[in-house]
C-alpha cells in the first residue's frame, strides 16, 4: 500500500541514496536556522519570494531593532543636550 504520491516528475534512478546521504556542515547549519526562524529552505530567489508569498518576510530580516544612528561627539565634548538649561541668574 502507498502512502505517498510519486511526485510532479520522476525520482532519479539514485534517489534513496541522495537523499539517504549526509549533509554538509553549511547544508546542516543552514537547515537549523530555518528550522528555528521559521524561514523557507532553498536558494536566496526561491526564499524571497516564498517569504513574500506567505507573508513571513519577518523571518528573513535580522532580528532585533535596527541599530540607531551614533551621534558625533565634538572634540571638545559632547554636544549639549535638548534638557540642558541655560543658568538662570
Amino acid at each position: 500500500m502507498t502512502f505517498l504520491h510519486a511526485g510532479p516528475i520522476p525520482r532519479p534512478a539514485d534517489w534513496v541514496a541522495y537523499v539517504n546521504s549526509p549533509q554538509t556542515a553549511a547544508e546542516l547549519e543552514a537547515l537549523r536556522r530555518c528550522a528555528e526562524r521559521g524561514t523557507p529552505f532553498g536558494d536566496a530567489a526561491w526564499i524571497g519570494s516564498t517569504a513574500a508569498r506567505l507573508g513571513l518576510e519577518y523571518t528573513i530580516r535580522p532580528r532585533g531593532r535596527p541599530a540607531g544612528r551614533v551621534q558625533a561627539v565634538a572634540p571638545d565634548g559632547p554636544a549639549s543636550s535638548l534638557f540642558d538649561q541655560p543658568a538662570q541668574e
